[in-house]
């Protein structure tokens, strides 16, 4: 893929806003990269999801269609239904067709239930938390202002991950307060 040499005129100087030439391997590769990126995001949203209503734990208890999961899990089956087929288009649950049921095999089982340390499923709220933040964070870019509270999480939430109990963080805890060695 080529592309002309393009110019633009901003405040009276004019700049180089397209390269002469694009390497299309590369252009494809980055978009590659970008579409996983999304797709995970999507699916960190569905962990959450799983983990919140207790799906997780529920299908790590073993193989389940869609109805037999929602009964065991207490949840409506048109709901389940769409996340099974998420999480197994997704690569984290696997679907056997000749049965219609879907299971978490036992080492992504650790990963995302129970109560221990390795399950890693309770980080997936952290996409969450800061989506509901994009636009407070993104008006701070623009105009301004504000506080470090609607960033706060990334702070709490970094510190969180390097711990195997969850962390506490107040109104008040900012990176700034606090001492060096505990970041």
């Amino acid at each position: 893929m080529t592309a002309d040499r393009r110019f633009r005129t901003v405040a009276g100087m004019t700049t180089t806003t397209v390269p002469e030439a694009l390497d299309e391997q590369a252009v494809q590769a980055f978009a590659g990269e970008l579409m996983g990126l999304f797709t995970g995001g999507l699916l960190t949203y569905m962990i959450d999801i799983g983990h919140r209503t207790g799906l997780l734990g529920a299908l790590a208890e073993g193989r389940a269609t869609s109805d037999g999961l929602a009964t065991r899990a207490g949840l409506h089956e048109r709901y389940v239904r769409e996340w099974l087929g998420a999480m197994a288009t997704g690569g984290i649950v696997d679907y056997e067709a000749p049965t219609h049921t879907f299971s978490l095999p036992a080492e992504r089982s650790v990963c995302l239930a129970g109560h221990g340390a390795m399950n890693l499923a309770p980080l997936s709220q952290l996409n969450t938390h800061l989506a509901k933040h994009v636009e407070v964070v993104a008006r701070a870019f623009r105009e301004g202002g504000g506080g470090t509270s609607h960033l706060m999480w990334c702070s709490c939430s970094t510190r969180s991950m390097t711990r195997s109990t969850p962390l506490a963080c107040s109104a008040g805890s900012t990176p700034r307060s606090l001492p060096v060695a505990s970041l």
